[in-house]
């Protein structure tokens, strides 16, 4: 038997608006984790989630 130990990741951020809060935000915004390029993971951040999301192995 052998042991071996998988590495864990998390990613996580904030949409910070730099539009001296306008009225015009989209309701919603996709962030996509990528890997080698290839979109592995979609996550959507709005309003009601603080414009916070995060990916976790």
């Amino acid at each position: 038997m052998t042991n071996t130990k998988v590495a864990q990741t998390t990613v996580e951020g904030t949409k910070t608006w730099k539009d001296g809060n306008a009225t015009n935000r989209p309701a919603t915004i996709k962030v996509d984790l990528l890997q080698n390029g290839q979109v592995i993971n979609t996550q959507e951040a709005s309003e009601a989630t603080g414009w916070k999301y995060g990916f976790k192995d």
